[in-house]
Formats: C-alpha cells, structure tokens, sequence
C-alpha cells in the first residue's frame, strides 16, 4: 500500500497525467525525463514568460545546453511536445515548446482507430490472421506470448504484434524476448511498454536476438560493476544513480581502466580520507587517466613520486637547562683537599 502524507504547508506541486508515467516514461532515460519534467514545471508555472529557455533549463539541471535540445528532439519523436521556431530568432537553439495534452492525444486517437475500423472490413483481418497464422514461426510465437501473458491473445492484440512486424520488420523471436522482459523482468503486461522495448532496440541498431542478448549481458556486468564500485563508496543498499552511471562508464569505456585495478585504486584512495564520493574519486582516476597509469607497477611509482621525502633523521640535542646567576661559576672544588676545603672553611685550624 502506497500513502501520501500531506504537507502542513504548501510549496506548489506539478500534477503528470498517468498516461505520461505509464506509457511514455519506460521509453525515456533520465536526462529525457528530467528535462521534459522541468520544462514541464516551468509551463505550469507561468506559461507566458519569455525568460525561461534551454539556457535556462541547463543551468537548471546542471547538463550540457545540447542534452536539453536532444531531449526534446526525443519528446516531439514520441508526438507529446511540438517545438515553435520564434520569430526572427537567429539562434537555432531558441524556441517555444507545446505540451500536448496525452489525455485528448489518447482519445483522438482512439476515435481515430474506431472511423478506421469501421471502414476496413472485418473478415479482412481474419484472413489475414489466418494467413500468418499458418506461418510456423508466427504461430510458435503467438504460442510463447499467450504463455507469457497468461491467457490467450485476443484478436485485435494479434493484429497489433502483426503489424509491429510488418512495420518494422522484427524478427519473432524478438518480439517474445521483449514481452518475455516486460513482464517477467518488469511485471510489466501493457502492450506499449513492450512496444517502447522493440523501439529503443530498434533505434539502437540492436535487429536480432543475438544482438539483444549481448547487450544484456553487458548492462547487467555493467550493473554489477556499478554495483561493486558502490560498495566501495558505502552505498551497498542504493541503486546507481543515472549521473554516477555515467562517470562510472567513462573510467571503464573511455578510459579502459581494468575492473580490478580500479576497484584496488579506489579502495586505496578511500582510505586517505574520511568524506569518500564520487567527485572526489573522479578526480583521482582522472588524474591517472592523464599520467597514463593503468597498472599496479605504474600506480606504485606515481604514488611514490607524490609522497613527500622522508627527511633526514637528525640526531637530538639535549636541552639545556635554565640556568641562574652561578651557572657560570668555575667550580674548583677539585683542586683543594679535604684539610684545605675544612680550614677555609673555618673547621680546622
């Protein structure tokens, strides 16, 4: 059971329409979501101001100015915003971004679906089924899909899956591997979100079953190295975090650190002191990355170089005592013997 504590004071709040969270957020990655959400934010706000732009956005987020107008190339492919060029804008960057309302994008398109439907006729389609159905492939694969779901497709739903494959060209087995990680990797039966999954492989030049599986396989190493690597920074329990990810992935992928040369490093570095994240050992690989040290043999000079020479021992004088106003006096008492020392003094005569 999920609840919702109301606050005692209200600071604002932006409300998401479920059809963004369902349907379009599985298709994004963080960046994407983060940038139509605060745009989105800033829209609520006050949709008239002409002060907020990408620029703004940017700083807002603390991301490069071409990941914001790569996120909304991404948002009006997926038909949920439309950009306007402003007048006489000279720079290309500037411009105007719609919010499409999802709720009536969704009924327009199913009154849509309902005038088309009523056009085509019907035994049309169960012919056409019939005849794909007949195909061995397309049937065994309707079979593992039913098995998945639970239950049996339902026509129009076999009708959808078909002209997946016939607008895209997918190959069946990769079509039951992404309703096979929809719902038994994400508990996720809606027919959208598998589609996202056949689009973002689509898009990733990712056409055959041998491709998927090896870029699953490298997420999940990847995953457990981040993993690994947190635990070093003490954060066994949280999940990496989109930004981290991504530092993590440039020591590994663009620097070509090995795994458990990093993993010593960071360790190492983590001892030196008692605030250990992930700026801080950023800077450290960066500074090896630089000096060209990606080995043990290497690492042990460059940690010698940098660590100040021991100093000489010097040897460690006695202090001298305080002295008083006799502390210069000659002492002669050597020189007299005990008969002298008694008549000087008075005793013996």
């Amino acid at each position: 059971m999920f609840r919702i504590k109301e606050p005692n004071l209200d600071f604002g709040h932006t409300a998401i329409e479920n059809i963004f969270i369902n349907d379009f957020m599985p298709m994004a990655n963080g960046v994407q979501l983060k940038v139509y959400l605060t745009g989105f934010k800033f829209a609520k706000e006050n949709p008239t101001t002409r002060d907020v732009t990408n620029v703004t956005i940017a700083k807002h987020l603390n991301i490069p100015l071409s990941d914001v107008l790569s996120a909304w190339d991404f948002w009006e492919n997926k038909n949920v915003i439309i950009k306007h060029p402003k007048k006489d804008a000279t720079d290309v960057t500037d411009f105007d971004v719609e919010f499409l309302s999802l709720i009536q994008l969704y009924i327009d398109k199913n009154l849509e679906s309902k005038q088309v439907a009523s056009t085509v006729v019907a035994p049309s389609q169960t012919a056409e089924m019939v005849n794909a159905s007949q195909d061995p492939q397309i049937k065994e694969m309707f079979y593992l899909i039913d098995q998945l779901m639970r239950r049996n497709l339902q026509p129009n739903e076999r009708m959808r899956i078909l002209d997946w494959i016939r607008t895209y060209n997918f190959d069946t087995n990769l079509v039951v591997r992404a309703f096979e990680l929809a719902i038994e990797g994400r508990g996720q039966k809606n027919f959208n979100y598998v589609k996202s999954i056949l689009l973002s492989w689509y898009d990733s030049g990712l056409l055959t079953l041998q491709d998927v599986e090896d870029k699953l396989l490298l997420e999940k190493e990847e995953f457990l190295r981040y993993r690994k690597i947190y635990a070093v920074l003490g954060y066994s329990s949280k999940l990496p975090s989109e930004g981290d990810k991504e530092v993590m992935g440039r020591w590994l992928n663009d620097y070509q650190f090995d795994f458990d040369f990093l993993i010593f490093v960071l360790k190492e570095s983590s001892k030196r002191t008692s605030n250990v994240n992930m700026n801080y050992l950023d800077k450290i690989v960066i500074d090896l990355y630089k000096e060209n040290v990606h080995d043990m043999e290497a690492y042990k000079t460059y940690i010698a170089e940098r660590q100040p020479k021991e100093r000489n021992s010097e040897t460690v004088q006695p202090s001298k005592k305080a002295g008083n106003r006799f502390h210069n006096f000659e002492q002669k008492t050597e020189k007299y013997t005990n008969d002298e020392l008694e008549k000087i003094l008075g005793i013996r005569k």
